[in-house]
């Protein structure tokens, strides 16, 4: 496993809290009157969706002809190469993210999970409800 995998793991979690508790500050008008502008609640949500490369979704097994499959599955794609990031988990009835995970990898790695905090899953959780995932 390559440190330099889990370093970008890392700054990648850091980068998200502290996208999602701007967000929070905002709709919620808890910071200081002086920066205002780093408060925009429109900037920061435009920031978290154009944060991933790509957000996917896929299926389980469906019988051929079905028109619309349930999705099950997300994935958030942060970072590509050398290393690599991404945000995986279920979907649930309403398509909604379930859970999360985070993981890395660097060249000739397997993705590994990286360990989160309950407050990194928690902060995580709340910037994969950003996005949409059909339905």
């Amino acid at each position: 496993m390559s440190k330099h995998s889990i370093n970008c793991a890392k700054s990648t979690i850091e980068s998200i809290i502290e996208m999602v508790e701007r967000l929070n500050a905002a709709r919620t008008y808890d910071y200081p009157e002086e920066l205002e502008d780093q408060y925009d609640e429109d900037s920061i949500s435009e920031e978290i969706y154009n944060y991933p490369l790509e957000v996917t979704v896929r299926t389980g097994w469906v019988s051929p002809g079905s028109e619309d499959p349930d999705w099950y599955e997300y994935q958030i794609l942060i970072t590509t190469g050398g290393p690599a990031v991404r945000i995986i988990g279920d979907l649930n009835t309403y398509n909604e993210p379930d859970n999360v995970i985070l993981q890395h990898q660097d060249w000739f790695e397997s993705w590994t999970v990286y360990p989160l905090s309950g407050y990194e899953r928690k902060k995580l959780i709340e910037f994969a409800r950003h996005f949409y995932f059909g339905g």
